[in-house]
């Protein structure tokens, strides 16, 4: 996590990292130092300062954004007091130059889906998931990686109550 003045935040890309190339969903929350949620406009830019989305934190200082790292140290801009006009600037996490991202998503009503994409050097290669609930895996499977989306999708009503997490 990182602090400026007055401002903590913490970033949570979704599948754990951000990967240069690959677009991810990242989670973050905006507090003061001493952990008091924050409300702010929130401004993504890339390594050339280019605005490349605004979004909002919410009233427990909770946001989100979909990003696409360019290998170049990316930045976030936040500003809590309209009034001042002033805004502080926070650096991404560090994206990988390789690897697999993943994303989550509801896209017909009990359909859950993951989507998952890699970067070229993933291409051809087999690999695994397993989801699994209070311990135990629910459903496994292989799948060979290649070029664009690949998407496993999850029945909701046949998921387990409670949380189920998917590596």
């Amino acid at each position: 996590h990182d602090k400026k003045d007055e401002l903590a935040i913490r970033f949570y890309p979704e599948g754990g990292n951000l990967i240069c190339g690959l677009e991810s969903r990242m989670a973050f929350t905006l507090t003061d130092t001493e952990g008091y949620p924050l409300s702010a406009e929130c401004l993504f830019k890339d390594s050339e300062g280019k605005v490349l989305y605004c979004t909002s934190t919410d009233s427990l200082g909770r946001g989100v954004a979909n990003v696409r790292p360019d290998g170049k140290v990316s930045t976030m801009a936040v500003q809590t007091d309209a009034e001042k006009a002033k805004w502080e600037e926070f650096a991404l996490p560090e994206a990988l130059q390789s690897g697999c991202a993943l994303r989550m998503q509801i896209v017909k009503g009990d359909i859950v889906t993951a989507d998952i994409s890699t970067t070229a050097d993933f291409y051809g290669r087999m690999l695994g998931y397993a989801l699994v609930n209070g311990g135990n895996i629910v459903e496994c499977d292989t799948f060979s990686v290649s070029a664009g989306i690949m998407r496993i999708d999850f029945d909701r009503n046949k998921l387990p109550a409670g949380v189920n997490q998917l590596t």
